[in-house]
Formats: C-alpha cells, sequence, structure tokens
C-alpha cells in the first residue's frame, strides 16, 4: 500500500459510539435472553432482580464493544484514491470515487452504494471528508 494518509485502528469509544444497528440489536436480544433467564429463578419485583437487570445492561451494553474489538480488530487505512477497511480479518477496498457520505451528523457512508458506519475518530473522518472532495473535484476536471 502506498501513499498511506492514515492508519487506524478503532478504540472503545469509537465502537461504543458508531458500531453497527445490527450490533446493537444482538446485544438487546442478548440482554432480553439473559432477563428471561434470570425472571426464571427470581420473582421480577425483588430487588435482587432489579440489581442484576441494571448489571447485566452495564455488562452487556458497555462490554460488547471489547469484544468487537478483540474479536474483529476493525482497522481503516485511508489513502489517496482507497479506503481500505479490515473487519474480522477479512479486507475490503473502496475506491474513492465509490464512497460518499450518506449522513452529516453520523459516521455513516454509503459504500458502492450501500450504508454502513465507521467506526473512526474524528480526525479520521475529517482526513476522509477532505479527501472525498479533492477526488470529487479532480473528478469534474
Amino acid at each position: 500500500m502506498k501513499d498511506i494518509m492514515i492508519q487506524e485502528q478503532s478504540n472503545y469509544m469509537d465502537i461504543f459510539q458508531k458500531r453497527p444497528t445490527r450490533y446493537r440489536i444482538y446485544e438487546t436480544v442478548v440482554y432480553m435472553l439473559v432477563m428471561f433467564i434470570l425472571a426464571g429463578y427470581m420473582p421480577a419485583d425483588s430487588g435482587l432482580y432489579k440489581v442484576l437487570a441494571v448489571v447485566s445492561a452495564v455488562v452487556i451494553i458497555g462490554g460488547a464493544p471489547i469484544i468487537y474489538r478483540r474479536v474483529l480488530a476493525p482497522e481503516y487505512i485511508l489513502t489517496k484514491t482507497e479506503l481500505f477497511i479490515r473487519l474480522g480479518g477479512k479486507e475490503r477496498v473502496f475506491s474513492l470515487l465509490d464512497v460518499e457520505r450518506a449522513s452529516e451528523w453520523k459516521a455513516l457512508f454509503r459504500l458502492k452504494g450501500k450504508k454502513e458506519p465507521l467506526m473512526v475518530s474524528r480526525k479520521f473522518l475529517d482526513m476522509l471528508d477532505d479527501q472525498l472532495q479533492k477526488v470529487r473535484k479532480n473528478k469534474k476536471r
């Protein structure tokens, strides 16, 4: 790979804040399963059940990004013409001509027409936005 502008492995907060909706749904399903299991062993109106419900939420929702980081090891590389995404041992390469921002407020991009959140830092997003503008400007010429 040549012309690497920035290379980044996702940190906990980037994963926590920008993880895909699909991951959030999995976390919710796991939490619901835990709650059903707990409800089978103790009354739902007991203090212990309520404490375990809160602890379970914190552990599942707060711990999931740690698991994602270890298992998926998200890594993003930006060059002058391409975006490389390594996720779970698989690498995908996108020409910057096939990348466009899908939301001004979120780290959501259209990669070859498919919306996908990028779990990257603000610095990476700023560099990507700048490079996308340069590529679009050169394409118009």
